[in-house]
């Protein structure tokens, strides 16, 4: 279930973290000092996971858990046995905090500290006709007899009867994009046509009501074709 949290003007949280993990990775890789500070770059390790958390990021949560292995693995491969004795406990703990996000459901950060089946409950309002009147119930009633996780999800599985999966869509974004590439005789099908051709439902596999490609090389493959995307690909 998504839990809605701002993340500045980025409205997807996948686009919050990827820059925000660009530019950690920048900073770790331009700032030669941190070779020798294993402790600052956790600190940044530590940061990335807090807001993957915060924005309930999959790719975030994903990406800072490699990004840790790969902090551990290095930094055993250059540490002796005394030093690592000594911050052993410290990895310890980083690691079973990673661990644990990985492992509970997805938290809040707002007015309150909750799990997200209450905020997504708190939305849903019960209505009864009576009297030839509309009467609106507070959700608790339901809370009382089903409980939040079983209303939660009975409602998430009656939203998703008609949808998809964002990883769906996104497959499909891709499909639809070399099925138009391939259409185009590999020369494009035209600046602004991609989401023309899902506008209209021309496309062999469903997205819903998303009609760009989200994803910057398909953009590029199905409407400039290969004259456009090699040349890209080169000087890029």
């Amino acid at each position: 279930m998504f839990t809605y949290a701002p993340v500045f003007l980025y409205d997807n949280p996948n686009n919050f973290l990827s820059y925000f993990f660009g530019l950690a990775i920048i900073i770790i890789l331009s700032d030669f000092q941190l070779n020798y500070k294993p402790f600052k770059i956790l600190l940044i390790i530590l940061t990335l996971f807090f807001f993957s958390v915060v924005s309930d990021s999959k790719f975030g949560k994903i990406a800072v858990f490699l990004l840790f292995l790969s902090f551990i693995i290095n930094n055993i491969m250059h540490i002796n046995a005394t030093t690592f004795k000594k911050y052993f406990w410290w990895f310890a703990v980083v690691f079973i905090s990673l661990l644990f996000c990985f492992t509970s459901k997805s938290l809040y950060f707002g007015p309150m500290w909750g799990n997200e089946e209450h905020y997504y409950v708190k939305s849903i309002n019960p209505v009864k006709i009576e009297n030839n009147q509309v009467v609106f119930y507070s959700s608790d009633t339901l809370v009382k007899h089903f409980g939040e996780k079983n209303i939660a999800r009975s409602l998430f599985d009656y939203q998703m009867q008609n949808t998809m999966y964002s990883n769906e869509i996104r497959v499909n974004l891709l499909k639809n994009g070399f099925y138009l590439f391939k259409k185009s005789m590999l020369f494009g099908i035209g600046p602004g046509q991609y989401c023309w051709y899902h506008e209209h439902k021309l496309v062999p596999y469903p997205t819903i009501t998303v009609t760009s490609p989200h994803d910057g090389l398909m953009e590029i493959l199905s409407q400039y074709g290969l004259p456009i995307f090699i040349p890209y690909i080169f000087i890029f």
